[in-house]
């Protein structure tokens, strides 16, 4: 059982990338040398002299430097991979033959009966959740205690060990930043237990954000897909995505053959954190329009929650917007884009353990009136047309829908629409009124 459940292949291919990229740096450095050479051969005079100059001294020089730095990154981005491999073989040799004898049997439900064995747990408990849930059941499982106090000696050891490794990890991270050979995937290249380390340690997070300009510093910032622990129990990217592709399936092949989804493009940050996207986002506008914001998206389409406000529908909320067509941001009213983003968002929050909770939350304060403008919109024209409309951009269908079941004339889409955009609830929901049939002309009946 490993520790890690990592991705090696990722780490890999960058550092063969880097050092193939080195390898042309040096072949075009003896190109350049070699052609030059031939030169000298046949070219003579102050020109001759001036280009062969500044070849010499700047043009080679800054070559070889780069492919020194190539090298070298190369050489950094293998070794962490190794320190990784290493990190998860010394765990797992720590527990070699562990109390399962290899049947592959659970023992990590909490109704299960403890191990009857002095062997300690296998490897697969050095993941935090999972060791802290081993203490709870060794001091009621009636083991003696002086086998519990070699368990959680060996135990403790896993911790310091990968503490060890993952410090080590970080510092050559950093040199490669510092080389600015840093590739842009590094940090979805990461196994998810280094990325959480990362962003849960301030100290850590305050050095790259001194030595990173704040828009690389921001990406970096999603890239480890934080999740800040904070007073809203919030939902990861990973689940959002997994609940709405799971509840939604009829509508969304468009949307994943685009590869829509929320992971990698959203940060839950602590309020320092999402002061500092806000204040890129809105400038000085921040300190009167941050108060009130839950989460936004920025210019460059990172998703930004703060992780004490909200709800655990926040981030589902947000993920919707990801998974729906720009035609709907950019041919129907704002109000009315939002209406649809919470309608198919509580549909999703309503798998949640708490997911009724939260939906009766959110219909008292999370937009209110837009979601009921919407509801009703699905009563007329069918939720179908709707989801197209949303998930494939056939905003279209949607208003000939809206004619055709009102019987209104072709301005009262129009009407519609600027009702919502003005907050105009009721007259908005008037139009949702079908009109009353035609009177059929009055037939001729002869005498």
């Amino acid at each position: 059982m490993t520790v890690f459940q990592a991705n090696y292949d990722s780490l890999v291919t960058i550092t063969r990338s880097l050092e193939q990229h080195a390898a042309k740096i040096e072949q075009m450095r003896r190109t350049v040398t070699r052609q030059a050479d031939q030169l000298r051969q046949s070219w003579e005079g102050e020109a001759a002299l001036a280009f062969f100059g500044e070849l010499e001294a700047e043009v080679l020089p800054a070559t070889m430097r780069l492919q020194e730095a190539l090298t070298e990154a190369a050489r950094v981005t293998g070794q962490i991979s190794e320190i990784i491999r290493d990190a998860e073989e010394e765990a797992a040799a720590l527990f070699a033959g562990g109390m399962l004898g290899g049947n592959g049997s659970a023992w990590g439900d909490a109704e299960s009966a403890p191990p009857l064995s002095n062997d300690p747990p296998s490897a697969g408990y050095t993941d935090l959740a999972r060791r802290e849930q081993l203490r709870e059941l060794l001091a009621t499982s009636g083991v003696p205690q002086f086998v519990r106090d070699e368990w959680q000696r060996e135990l403790d050891e896993v911790e310091a060990r990968l503490a060890e490794k993952a410090e080590e990890a970080h510092r050559l991270l950093d040199q490669l930043r510092l080389l600015q050979m840093l590739p842009d995937s590094w940090a979805a290249a990461t196994i998810p237990s280094l990325r959480e380390q990362i962003y849960n340690d301030p100290d850590v997070l305050e050095g790259l954000a001194a030595t990173m300009d704040t828009e690389s510093y921001l990406n970096l910032l999603v890239e480890l897909q934080t999740l800040h622990s904070g007073t809203t129990p919030h939902t990861s990217a990973q689940e959002a995505d997994r609940l709405i592709r799971t509840t939604l399936p009829d509508y969304l092949d468009g949307a994943i053959a685009d590869d829509r989804q929320i992971t990698g493009r959203v940060a839950v940050v602590d309020g320092a954190n999402f002061d500092a996207a806000g204040y890129a986002a809105y400038g000085d506008d921040w300190p009167t329009r941050g108060p009130s914001i839950n989460a936004f998206v920025d210019s460059s389409g990172r998703v930004w929650v703060n992780s004490d406000r909200g709800n655990a529908g926040t981030v589902i909320h947000e993920a919707m917007h990801k998974y729906s067509d720009d035609a709907v941001r950019t041919t129907v009213s704002w109000d009315l884009n939002e209406g649809m983003t919470e309608y198919f968002s509580r549909q999703v929050i309503a798998g949640l353990p708490d997911g009724a909770n939260v939906n009766t939350d959110r219909s008292k304060t999370i937009y209110r009136y837009q979601h009921q403008i919407v509801d009703e919109l699905v009563t007329l024209v069918g939720e179908d047309v709707v989801a197209s409309a949303y998930f494939d951009g056939d905003t279209a269908s949607l208003r000939d829908s809206f004619l055709a079941d009102t019987r209104r004339p072709d301005t009262d889409w129009d009407d519609f629409i600027d009702h919502l955009d003005d907050g105009r609830w009721s007259d908005a929901r008037a139009l949702l009124t079908p009109l009353p049939p035609p009177t059929p002309p009055p037939r001729n009946i002869p005498r």
